[in-house]
């Protein structure tokens, strides 16, 4: 842990090798039947497949959490910096690839209980999926920066990487959508979707610093609306929700009420004319609703702010 401290700023990087080379070395002592690769723990155990999962990606955790910074950071000189790159690189795929196992959009639907294996992953291992898609972003941007010539003679390769930079990108839009389509679950965080999508978009993002970042604004833009149209069937589904024409009637009988010295009044809570099953379903929320006191339109001491 103290090599991780100093990784950013470590000058010679032989010695951040030597640490993650042991992790390697541990990886690859990982007994073939618990591994995920192993086509019969796939097949017959869903509960032995995430448990060798989860055995890989907290192995992993060590090596990118010392491997990171670099990636994240500026690009080195030194010889060692393209194997720490590939290699960081690797395993962020590798775990993002395990999405896959349990993502009900794309697993085997024949696995029981999918949609609770999916949940104890994202459970245990968001973060990592977070840090990895970030990973695979840096993993581009120094590729573009250190190897703009010959990325753009091959079409294909990207440095040592045999992952062509559409395939990052796509491995990254797929985790950007995996992390969308949960946005309504316990632990979704949407600031980390904007982060993600910000992040990916700048470096596909090439020109000038003006194009940039409107790419990078329209990425953001485009993952506020996924999250909404996610969001919606819930809303749509909630026995509170307004019809259009509730709505509005609503609206007019809260329309403000000016006296003969200027000042606005909105109708109080007791008159609303809301629909008959608007609290039906609700006994507690019926009961708070009646004895609350104030107006529901006044937000004070920026009360109702989001700090995005």
């Amino acid at each position: 842990m103290s090599v991780v401290r100093i990784a950013r700023e470590q000058i010679d990087l032989s010695e951040l090798a030597q640490q993650g080379s042991r992790i390697v070395e541990h990886l690859q002592q990982i007994p073939r039947v618990l591994k995920p690769g192993n086509a019969s723990t796939n097949n017959n155990d869903p509960a032995m497949l995430l448990n060798c999962v989860l055995l890989s990606v907290y192995t992993r955790r060590p090596l990118l959490c010392l491997y990171r910074p670099l990636v994240l950071g500026d690009p080195r000189d030194d010889p060692i910096f393209p194997e720490i790159c590939r290699i960081c690189l690797e395993s962020s795929l590798a775990n993002l690839s395990y999405q896959d196992n349990f993502n009900p959009s794309v697993a085997d639907l024949e696995v029981c209980n999918l949609g609770a294996y999916w949940d104890l992953f994202q459970t245990f291992c968001y973060n990592d999926i977070l840090w990895d898609a970030l990973s695979v972003c840096g993993y581009i941007r120094l590729s573009s920066q250190r190897n703009s010539f010959e990325s753009q003679k091959s079409g294909r390769a990207l440095g040592s990487s045999m992952h062509s930079k559409a395939s990052l990108i796509r491995s990254v839009e797929s985790t950007l959508d995996s992390l969308t389509a949960r946005i309504g679950e316990a632990g979704s965080n949407l600031k980390d979707i904007l982060l993600l999508a910000v992040v990916l978009q700048s470096v596909r993002a090439r020109g000038s610093t003006q194009v940039q970042g409107e790419r990078m604004s329209q990425g953001a833009t485009k993952a506020l609306s996924a999250c909404r149209q996610h969001l919606l069937p819930a809303v749509a589904e909630d026995s509170l929700a307004l019809s259009l024409t509730d709505f509005a009637q609503m609206l007019q009988t809260t329309q403000p009420m000016f006296t003969s010295d200027g000042q606005g009044s909105f109708t109080s809570s007791a008159q609303l004319n809301l629909p008959e099953d608007f609290l039906a379903q609700s006994s507690a929320l019926a009961m708070e609703f009646s004895n609350f006191q104030g107006d529901p339109f006044i937000f004070e001491n920026n009360s109702f702010t989001w700090d995005v």
